[in-house]
């Protein structure tokens, strides 16, 4: 997270640990200010029109979906087998305990945009 590119992210973290469950990817908007980026893929989050948030990564997420989808095998690991990236089921796991300050951070985004 990059928050000196706007004043909604001052409070944050330069560095949160997050929660993502697919390899899709994204181009931001001409006109947006990209926020969050990760080894992986430049674009993770980005801030349009001072009013829109967006973000490749997943904050809403609770410890319980997360367990959802390690169980579920209709929600696959998405990143290839062979995929440096992928994690195990351990893995993801053991990182769930960063969540809930991850979804606090989110609801302080979402509450900002409100006021």
């Amino acid at each position: 997270i990059d928050s000196s590119t706007h004043p909604l992210f001052s409070f944050s973290e330069s560095t949160l640990k997050a929660f993502q469950w697919h390899s899709y990817a994204f181009e931001t908007p001409q006109s947006a200010i990209r926020f969050a980026t990760n080894q992986n893929t430049v674009n993770q989050g980005f801030i349009y029109n001072n009013n829109v948030v967006a973000t490749q990564f997943h904050p809403e997420t609770t410890v319980a979906w997360v367990e959802q989808c390690l169980v579920d095998q209709s929600f696959p690991l998405a990143t290839p087998e062979n995929s440096a990236h992928r994690q195990t089921s351990t893995q993801v796991r053991r990182d769930t305990l960063h969540q809930p300050a991850l979804q606090g951070w989110y609801f302080r985004i979402l509450d900002q945009l409100l006021l």
